[in-house]
């Protein structure tokens, strides 16, 4: 069985846009930790079946205006993105992570 409990390195974008300021973007390393809780993950925060990510599958949360998006790789990644807008803007956040 694939262990997905561990430490990440990541690379983070943060975007945002408002009709006010425009759009900005940022970029930040971070380490980010994956526990395993019997059937569960916690990554971020948030708790997530592991059948729902088995097989590479892309497991989503929430909908308009607000979701949150998670993804393990074979080759021992992880993606995260988060996305979060109205109608006077919205930010989202994308994790490009590799198991340490």
């Amino acid at each position: 069985m694939r262990k997905y409990s561990g430490d990440y390195e990541c690379e983070v974008v943060y975007k945002s846009y408002n009709l006010y300021d425009g759009h900005s973007e940022s970029t930040a390393m971070l380490l980010l930790e994956v526990k395993r809780n019997a059937r569960y993950l916690e990554v971020n925060n948030w708790k997530v079946h592991i059948d729902s990510v088995r097989n590479e599958r892309i497991y989503q949360e929430g909908y308009y205006p607000s979701w949150k998006n998670i993804q393990f790789l074979k080759n021992d990644s992880l993606y995260l993105y988060y996305w979060s807008g109205g109608q006077g803007g919205n930010s989202s956040a994308s994790y490009s992570c590799r198991k340490l």
